[in-house]
């Protein structure tokens, strides 16, 4: 990649997470979040979720826009076929791995996949593909928050029990 175009990219890429960091504190992020944890109680309260979602849409397609054009120029070249449905499949469980309630997650999640990724082809090309479908089904299985929802849950110490007054009396009974 020419020296130029990673300086471009790596702008693009960090006003693109500042940006998306500071739409989600804004009224609007806040009711794409209320969207995301429950669509029919944020209708209830008055808001059109279908007209949010077409926002958050185009917002997502501009971004994507932007991406591909960046990619072209990166490879000199593109073609339907190098944009197939792998690489689709490989977004998602990047995502999936690092967390898609998190923007850092879902940063950490591509750069960890796409590590795995070129370690495992250089060394086995047709083994990716088994590698990533096992990596989702463990992620999903195992970590559905994905790696940042894991880091976040040890960090957190745990809650105390509860106790009501009848529990603690009999406890202190005994």
């Amino acid at each position: 990649m020419a020296n130029g175009l990673y300086w471009v990219t790596l702008l693009f890429v960090a006003l693109a997470l500042g940006g998306t960091a500071l739409l989600l504190r804004t009224p609007f992020g806040a009711i794409l979040t209320a969207i995301r944890d429950n669509e029919n109680r944020t209708r209830f309260l008055g808001f059109n979720p279908a007209a949010f979602k077409i926002a958050a849409f185009m917002l997502g397609g501009l971004l994507a826009g932007v991406s591909g054009a960046l990619y072209t120029l990166h490879l000199g070249t593109i073609s339907p076929a190098m944009i197939g449905t792998a690489f689709s499949i490989e977004l998602v469980v990047w995502v999936a791995l690092g967390g898609r309630a998190s923007l850092i997650g879902a940063a950490a999640g591509l750069v960890l996949g796409q590590l795995a990724k070129d370690r495992i082809s250089s060394a086995a090309p047709d083994a990716w593909l088994y590698v990533m479908g096992s990596l989702f089904v463990l992620v999903v299985l195992v970590m559905p928050q994905g790696v940042a929802g894991l880091i976040r849950n040890r960090r957190r110490a745990p809650a105390p029990m509860p106790q009501n007054p009848i529990t603690r009396e009999v406890s202190d009974a005994v």
